[in-house]
């Protein structure tokens, strides 16, 4: 591809509204443009590095024996996003009423069709797998491609037998992620996502570490524990306060409702206050109470109810459960069908908790005495907490998630036995997030000059420069090394614009290509220059040696 004929319209600057690193790099680049928050357009050479990206992960299904299948965009709501999200759906409803939403989670779909596919023992074990474009109405979409409105994933479907079977499958795909994982440049952690025992890992995530990243994850430096911030357990190291039991007042807060305002209202610390949050799970009201400076883990919640659909509840819900506005709900008298009551607050004395009463809280309210509920971990983790395996101190980090893996028996496919009977088939599943691999890569390969791809994903992986197009000799040889590059089928970029040498150079650099061949004055000796994009010294190489110099690249 000559530069002349390849639309690449990079910036010496990023528009000053874009806060991400990544993405200031990807606008200056010429690899996308913002059109709305969360929603990005692909400029040709940002669209050839996703393509690269799925045609790498293509050639790993080959060991896999998988076939590819074509989601559609378009689903029925019953089939789509999980309960959970379902105020992210993008829905709409068709001329007759019936309502669907933009394609965001595909396991539902083809777990449908292969209900009435799959009956026998004879069909199984089965891989398949898609190029999905999924779409979710970010409430804050941010970080550029990492919470975006519409992204790409490739999912990989795998149906089983038996245990053994999904275990031997679960392993191989481990192991081509693994393979990818490499081949992209990507060192990755590996971090639980799931309650179960620590011998039987039924789902984790790989993580990219990063700073600008918006997956949190707790990491025990003594044990080498890693899990999800939202999955992690609390270990349980609460000490009675030892106080005497004082009579519960009710008094009057009429301008605060939050726990910060609280604290300011009544001159303590947040250590004294319980809030109590008010969800609708399955149909029946829920009441989760924490220590006023936690925050409720609503996965954890969802586990204890065995809820398929949960969010919090409105404010006319709130209003019949409580006879209160929001911001004044408290476990004594509340009128909800369940009381879900953190670990940590049997061992709380005289708390400060709302009164279910607009207005009003109530002080030295105590566990046990005033109110009873389904004790149990409804929080999430803090760096304060210890290990849950190990006792050790634990730290809480930011990274990028890049894949996840996880198995289940729930997506309602039965198939007949080699008996007659009838059976539960056993999924595994991974996702990959294509367009995240993308900003993750570039989010750890740059430097104060632009991007560094990967040989494997870069838009080229040769950009030859014609330093003087003015000057015939090295138009000539130029031409000569571009085409034996191309004959050899390696993907080369030949730089023909008239431009300064020091434009060319910096827009290669920017763009992040991994060999740069700078045909200059040094073509009337025999010689150019060559040097890698990850090394600071170019290297004169004899114009009839760089085939073989670059022989790496075939």
């Amino acid at each position: 591809m000559k530069y002349s004929e390849y639309f690449i319209p990079t910036l010496k600057e990023a528009p000053g509204d874009e806060e991400n690193e990544s993405v200031k790099l990807m606008i200056r680049a010429g690899l996308i443009r913002k059109v709305v928050s969360g929603v990005y357009f692909y400029l040709p050479p940002g669209y050839r590095i996703l393509n690269k990206i799925e045609s790498v992960l293509k050639e790993e299904m080959k060991s896999l024996k998988a076939n590819e299948v074509l989601n559609p965009k378009i689903i029925p709501l019953e089939l789509s996003l999980k309960e959970e999200d379902e105020d992210e759906n993008i829905c709409f409803k068709d001329r007759n009423g019936r309502g669907f939403s933009l394609g965001t989670n595909y396991e539902k779909v083809i777990f449908d069709i292969l209900k009435s596919e799959i009956k026998s023992y004879k069909s199984l074990p089965l891989t398949l797998y898609s190029i999905d474009d999924e779409f979710r109405d970010e409430r804050r979409p941010r970080a550029g491609l990492l919470r975006a409105r519409e992204f790409k994933t490739f999912n990989i479907y795998s149906f089983n037998k038996s245990e053994e079977e999904l275990d031997e499958s679960f392993d191989k795909i481990n192991s081509v992620v693994q393979t990818f994982l490499r081949k992209v440049n990507l060192e990755c952690l590996k971090v639980r996502c799931d309650y179960e025992p620590l011998d039987k890992i039924y789902s984790y995530d790989f993580i990219v570490e990063s700073e600008n990243g918006d997956y949190n994850y707790i990491d025990c430096e003594n044990c080498g524990y890693k899990s999800s911030k939202d999955y992690t357990a609390v270990k349980m190291d609460y000490k009675k306060v030892e106080e005497n039991l004082l009579e519960i007042e009710k008094i009057s807060t009429p301008d605060a409702r939050t726990i910060e305002e609280l604290v300011s209202f009544l001159h303590t610390s947040a250590e004294k206050f319980a809030k109590t949050l008010i969800y609708v799970a399955d149909g029946k009201t829920v009441a989760v109470m924490v220590r006023g400076d936690r925050e409720v883990n609503e996965n954890k919640v969802k586990k204890c109810l065995n809820a398929k659909d949960m969010k919090l509840a409105d404010e006319e819900t709130i209003l019949k459960v409580t006879n209160a506005q929001v911001g004044f709900a408290g476990p004594v008298g509340i009128k909800t069908d369940m009381l879900l009551v953190d670990n940590e607050i049997p061992y709380m004395t005289n708390i400060v908790v709302g009164a279910n009463d607009t207005g009003y809280h109530l002080i030295n309210v105590n566990y046990g005495r005033d109110f009873e509920g389904i004790v149990g971990d409804f929080r999430n983790i803090t760096e304060n907490d210890l290990c849950p395996i190990c006792s050790s101190k634990i730290s809480i980090k930011k990274g990028i998630k890049v894949v996840s893996l996880n198995k289940t028996d729930n997506s309602g496919i039965k198939y007949r036995d080699e008996k007659g009977d009838e059976k539960n088939v056993l999924t595994g599943l991974c996702s990959i997030g294509i367009s995240r691999i993308m900003s993750a890569v570039l989010e750890i390969n740059h430097d104060d000059r632009g991007i560094l791809w990967p040989f494997e994903i870069a838009p080229f992986k040769v950009d030859v420069i014609v330093a003087s197009v003015k000057d015939e000799l090295q138009v000539k040889v130029a031409h000569e090394i571009y085409n034996n590059l191309k004959s050899k089928g390696i993907d080369v970029l030949m730089d023909d614009r008239d431009e300064r040498a020091g434009v060319k150079f910096n827009d290669a650099d920017l763009l992040g290509i991994p060999v740069k061949i700078t045909v200059g004055k040094k073509a009337k000796d025999g010689f150019v220059e060559v040097k890698l994009r990850s090394e600071e010294l170019s290297k004169d190489v004899r114009i009839e040696d760089v085939l073989s110099e670059l022989s790496y690249l075939g």
